[in-house]
């Protein structure tokens, strides 16, 4: 149909743009596997969609990524993008067994984690932001450290925000090794134990 050819027309268009975007919703630590296994029926449910429009699901897998917001946990966020990534690549396997590509995740560091310490809340961002690239961001969205004041935040605090991207790939290269905590013990574990039980979760429906 009408909608299939829609689609592929804008996806055509944008070849590099994401055309869906997965909102993983935080409600804190202790949500972590409602936040994996409702991002993961949301998926679900728009490849259903995407295959019940007729469109070629190989096509479409690329222009999919998730939202995901990283909390005050440093391991946690580490271990849950990793879990997601595991139990999204599971899924599209399903639909599409030789199917062999990476999903998409961004990183998001939000004013629903700051406090009203600037200064502190740019020291958490960087920690936020290392894990977030530890874990295998694609990108990373950082939010002013004043952003809890105004979401726009100052110009100074916006270079920071913008200078911490530079700290995480131009000084300490961390975008040259492709997933550095694997291996680790408590990070591989915590993986584990977070994907089993968001995968039961989700499968429950």
């Amino acid at each position: 149909a009408p909608r299939s050819a829609f689609l592929k027309e804008i996806s055509n268009r944008l070849p590099k743009s994401r055309l869906f975007t997965i909102p993983c919703h935080w409600a804190g630590d202790e949500q972590v596997i409602a936040e994996i296994s409702k991002a993961l029926s949301a998926g679900n449910a728009l490849l259903e969609q995407l295959h019940d429009a007729g469109c070629d699901l190989r096509a479409f897998y690329p222009k999919i990524q998730f939202s995901m917001v990283m909390s005050d946990s440093y391991f946690l966020n580490i271990a849950k993008m990793r879990a997601l990534r595991w139990l999204w690549a599971e899924i599209l396997h399903a639909w599409n067994p030789g199917f062999t590509g990476n999903i998409f995740i961004e990183a998001r560091i939000t004013p629903q984690t700051q406090s009203e310490d600037e200064h502190y809340n740019k020291i958490k961002a960087t920690a936020q932001a290392m894990a977030a690239v530890i874990a295998g961001a694609d990108t990373l969205y950082i939010w002013p450290s004043d952003a809890f004041k105004s979401k726009q935040g100052s110009d100074f605090s916006r270079r920071i925000a913008l200078n911490i991207h530079h700290l995480m790939e131009l000084e300490s290269h961390m975008h040259r090794v492709k997933d550095p905590a694997a291996g680790s013990y408590y990070i591989e574990n915590l993986t584990a134990q977070i994907a089993e039980k968001a995968w039961a979760a989700f499968s429950k429906g």
